[in-house]
């Protein structure tokens, strides 16, 4: 469908059974797209190329937070960055992980351990989690954002206990799990999970696991 989006034409649009979408007519890319759940967005559609590249889309919000002639506006000037050779959508998805990752491994950590750690792990082993991040991990590099931990800062942890070999190395195991579900939530924009190739300390016989 064609035609000029102004706020007429979206409260008048209805998805029945399938989405429709409605190419303006004036803007070409500026797109409305409705849902049979009535949802109604704004969006862009481009091309990073010629015609054989693949269309992109970028979701530039909702109808009721942006008006039309808002969200024109604001395709404007996604098109234009996209005819000057910068992929909003690239763009966007680069913010979005820098902003996941600036989050501190305290604050991420706790979010880890209500989705991941719940949901995944047995109620003895999350309660082991909650108190290894509690007791470790956290009053020594919680403070740090998630993107800039280093292996560095891992292995200076690790070291740091090395009188109760089997404490640091489970300690390194949680790390582990969680900088890896980090990763997949795209928390670490390098995709570096800084506890791999930690050497583990051998662990003594009956060693007491104990808190400090």
């Amino acid at each position: 469908m064609k035609a000029r989006i102004t706020k007429r034409l979206v409260d008048e649009v209805r998805a029945d059974g399938k989405p429709v979408v409605v190419f303006d007519s004036e803007l070409s890319g500026f797109v409305l797209k409705a849902t049979p759940a009535g949802g109604k967005a704004y969006q862009v559609r481009y091309r990073m190329g010629g015609r054989n590249t693949p269309v992109k889309t970028f979701t530039l919000g909702k109808h009721g937070p942006l008006t039309p002639e808002q969200a024109r506006r604001m395709a404007m000037t996604v098109l234009g960055d996209a005819r000057r050779g910068i992929d909003p959508a690239a763009e966007k998805a680069k913010k979005l992980a820098e902003d996941r990752g600036s989050l501190t491994v305290a604050t991420l950590s706790a979010e880890f351990l209500d989705i991941y750690g719940r949901a995944r792990l047995k109620p003895r082993s999350f309660t082991e989690y909650e108190r290894l991040f509690k007791t470790f991990i956290v009053p020594r590099i919680g403070a740090l954002k998630v993107r800039d931990v280093t292996h560095g800062e891992v292995e200076r942890l690790h070291h740091g206990l090395r009188t109760m070999s089997t404490t640091a190395n489970r300690v390194a195991a949680v790390l582990s799990k969680f900088f890896s579900w980090a990763i997949r939530g795209g928390y670490r924009p390098d995709r570096q999970n800084q506890v791999k190739g930690l050497q583990k300390f051998k662990e003594l016989p009956r060693e007491r696991y104990l808190s400090p």
